[in-house]
């Protein structure tokens, strides 16, 4: 494994400036450290409270780490002007499940159990992931929410993978990729839960969740030639038994390329004729005062529903008011401009 582990490491985008970066080991539930590395915005001022995203980095449980995303949690965190923690839970195949889960859950209440040495507001703590580490921030929320903790305000879910089944359309349509493919989904899943049986439990299988109500606010991010599309799409659209937290206001406009990917992911995906950028634009759209109306968004020919997210507002009493929000990347019709 290890020969893969680098070279997906070396799928990456330049690193931009930040105010701090600091790499932390508290002891975790393995009775090893978990690796944290703290991502200070630049112009961050000294004794400010910011708010903070812990993010879950992909490789199909497998692969992957700091290195591998930390290009993309220099832009978010520069961009949101948060502090992102980057969280590298132990993978397969050396720790099967539930070992990710486990630090995943862990790392979300040591890191607001310690917001005051960290420099963040404990109110403000956000969860996010992208592909195979959007499960476990999925699954975040809800341990946290069925054990009473304090709520978090809010969950990044960019094209989470939520269920272990592999029995949607998209994992037909997108066999052969372009990126991701099936038989890459059917190893990763042979390596991190070997047996079929916990195929279903929810902390593997978010998605099959009885009850989805009661969660933090989400902004999800699904792409059109992915095989986790439909059941990322699927996440965001079951019926939650509590109430909601809020009303559901969108923003309807058009977004332009595909986010959270480096340079080598980008030059794949343009032979599939697709476009892609990194996940500052879609910060800056989701925050933007003059995006209410969708105004500059309708250039492109990708198309999408967003909600400002509670978790960059900078009261905390606004993030029990928002709701999920989804973002669905999908290739341009002809002719599109």
């Amino acid at each position: 494994m290890g020969d893969e582990r680098e070279r997906f490491r070396r799928l990456n985008q330049p690193l931009l400036p930040m105010g701090r970066v600091e790499d932390i080991f508290p002891a975790g539930p393995g009775g090893g450290a978990v690796p944290l590395r703290v991502l200070v915005p630049a112009g961050a001022g000294a004794g400010e409270a910011l708010p903070a995203l812990l993010f879950l980095h992909g490789g199909g449980w497998v692969i992957g780490g700091h290195e591998t995303v930390e290009p993309q949690c220099r832009h978010l965190a520069n961009a949101a002007r948060a502090v992102v923690i980057s969280v590298e839970y132990r993978c397969a195949p050396e720790y099967p499940f539930p070992a990710a889960v486990d630090d995943c859950l862990w790392a979300t209440r040591w890191v607001r159990d310690n917001a005051a040495m960290l420099g963040i507001d404990p109110r403000r703590v956000a969860v996010g992931g992208d592909s195979a580490g959007g499960g476990p921030a999925a699954v975040a929320a809800q341990q946290t929410r069925d054990a009473g903790d304090p709520a978090l305000a809010h969950q990044l879910l960019l094209f989470p993978a939520t269920s272990m089944v592999f029995d949607t359309p998209s994992y037909t349509e997108n066999d052969e990729g372009p990126f991701l493919t099936r038989p890459m989904m059917d190893r990763f899943r042979a390596l991190y839960i070997s047996d079929p049986a916990p195929w279903r439990d929810t902390r593997a299988s978010p998605a099959r969740a009885e009850d989805l109500g009661g969660l933090p606010p989400a902004t999800r991010v699904t792409a059109s030639h992915d095989p986790l599309r439909d059941e990322g799409a699927a996440y965001g659209r079951r019926p939650c038994r509590r109430r909601r937290t809020g009303p559901a206001p969108q923003l309807r406009g058009l977004y332009p390329r595909l986010p959270v990917l480096g340079r080598p992911h980008r030059r794949r995906l343009r032979g599939a004729g697709l476009r892609c950028r990194g996940p500052a634009r879609l910060l800056r759209r989701l925050t933007a005062a003059g995006a209410r109306d969708g105004a500059g968004l309708r250039r492109s020919p990708y198309r999408m529903n967003l909600l400002r997210s509670a978790f960059f507002a900078s009261s905390p009493t606004r993030s029990r008011t928002s709701a999920a929000s989804m973002v669905t990347v999908s290739p341009p019709r002809s002719g599109a401009v």
